[in-house]
């Protein structure tokens, strides 16, 4: 993966003469100062030679910084003459794009080094540094990946739309559906930064989280939250008897500050609530809810929201990457196919980014980025089990073989253990209350491998929720197939 290191550019970074027109030079001793301006009396002046070097040394300097930040090859020194090759400059071209960056500009001699002789202004290092910048691997936030987004829309051809114009190209058969996904990448974006929205509320005694947020009258923008009013009569003990499990509320689009409607328990059994809204919200794309270990009986909406935020950072965040990684190599046609058949769900299409990612790139520099190795791990995990609303009951060995992989790839201490107390408490989290079809694990002969024979009552394979019990007695008997088939 392409991934550059800021601190290659130095002083460039940095340049603010207080003019864009402004022409750059190198400092005696480092560093990069201005030597008047473009349509100013000096550079109205006959170009002497001596400018031209000093126009050509600072050119120079800025394609070392570039070529070092980006780990490009093709840069020699040599009797002190910096050289670049052809491949060099196509590649940064390839990489920055001809509006902010042109080979051409800078002119290489038949030895590859810098001839041009024209001057670098504040606007065009500017630019290029910003450009360069995108392609830094800082970890995730919103922002960051809203200025990363910003350049992509621009090669689209869609920078400067309204959400308007943009919803009605995404809803236009005959825009490219690389560009419709880079949509959903904007929405997703926005929907990020509205997840949720406050201050924990904190237990005055103990200090430590309620589970809900206050919330400023005026500022109430969050998508989903806990009724903090609710949540507080029903911990106080107050009389509940009218009380159905609507303590959890998610925002309508377009609604009043603080109109919220309440939060169904089985979040996809509804066609206008809160999944239905939440695929509106996202320009079209599904994420199943119902996988989250989320209880709708409790008072911690967490487990829901951490869900929804990794599944869709996932997504957002492996679109832009690899993306920038395909321009910068030179695999777009790579790309604007694996766009054609992306996946189905939102769980569905980070996996295949990922996949994609593995399959094209190396391992970026800095592991994680944002998710780390366990959470990218369950989301693999949620993503291979994401088959549709409709589909049969899990197996129970499945989910628990689903789980013990996922642990393993996120700790490397669980990955070499052969005792089920090590991921006991792990999968309980993740599996009790997760409606299987129940099974006894059957050893047909000692130290032989387990088969799993379904729990049958009455005549019939039983279903239901998954006891502390089951994930202990099915999961020792997947781990022991795990370490020893």
């Amino acid at each position: 993966m392409t991934d550059f290191n800021v601190n290659a550019l130095g002083a460039f970074r940095n340049i603010d003469f207080g003019n864009a027109d402004a022409i750059a030079n190198l400092k005696q001793g480092g560093g990069v100062e201005q030597n008047g301006k473009l349509g100013g009396v000096i550079a109205k002046m006959f170009r002497s030679s001596a400018t031209e070097a000093k126009n050509n040394a600072v050119r120079t300097e800025l394609l070392k910084a570039l070529g070092q930040g980006f780990g490009i090859a093709g840069m020699t020194e040599k009797d002190g003459k910096t050289r670049f090759s052809a491949d060099f400059m196509a590649k940064l071209e390839r990489i920055l794009g001809r509006d902010v960056f042109k080979a051409a500009d800078f002119k290489l001699n038949s030895d590859g080094s810098v001839s041009s002789g024209k001057p670098l202004t504040q606007r065009r290092i500017q630019a290029i540094v910003e450009k360069a910048e995108i392609y830094a691997n800082t970890g995730f936030s919103v922002g960051a990946y809203r200025q990363k987004l910003e350049s992509i829309k621009k090669d689209l051809g869609i920078a400067g739309l309204s959400g308007a114009q943009l919803d009605a190209l995404n809803k236009n058969e005959k825009t490219p559906r690389m560009t419709k996904l880079f949509i959903h990448v904007a929405k997703s974006l926005d929907f990020l930064e509205g997840l949720e929205f406050g201050k924990p509320a904190l237990d005055e005694k103990t200090g430590k989280p309620l589970g809900y947020y206050t919330y400023s009258k005026n500022e109430d923008k969050s998508f989903i939250r806990l009724d903090p009013t609710l949540a507080y009569n029903l911990e106080l003990g107050d009389d509940v008897s009218n009380w159905h499990g609507n303590r959890f509320e998610f925002r309508m689009p377009g609604s009043k500050e603080g109109d919220y409607q309440p939060l169904n328990g089985n979040l996809g059994d509804f066609e206008h609530g809160f999944n239905h809204q939440l695929f509106l919200a996202l320009g079209g794309e599904v994420v199943h809810t119902e996988r989250a270990h989320f209880d709708s009986r409790g008072t911690d909406i967490e487990p829901l929201k951490k869900y929804i935020a990794q599944t869709i950072q996932l997504f957002a965040q492996k679109m832009v990457d690899v993306y920038l990684a395909c321009k910068a190599e030179g695999k777009m046609d790579a790309f604007r196919a694996h766009c054609q058949e992306p996946g189905a769900c939102m769980e569905e299409k980070g996996l295949q980014l990922t996949k994609f990612e593995e399959t094209h790139f190396a391992p970026p520099a800095q592991e994680g980025a944002g998710l780390t190795k366990a959470e990218a791990a369950e989301l693999e995990r949620i993503a291979n089990q994401a088959v549709g609303d409709n589909a049969p009951p899990d197996k129970a060995e499945d989910l628990l073989y689903g789980v013990i992989d996922a642990l393993g790839k996120g700790d490397e201490t669980l990955n070499a253990s052969e005792n089920w107390a090590d991921f006991s408490a792990a999968a309980k989290e993740k599996l009790v209350g997760k409606t299987a079809k129940i099974v006894v694990p059957v050893q047909a002969k000692q130290d032989g491998p387990y088969e799993f024979k379904p729990l049958v009552v009455d005549g019939k394979e039983v279903v239901r929720p998954l006891t502390a019990e089951d994930v202990d007695t099915i999961g020792k008997a997947c781990l022991f197939n795990f370490v020893n088939i």
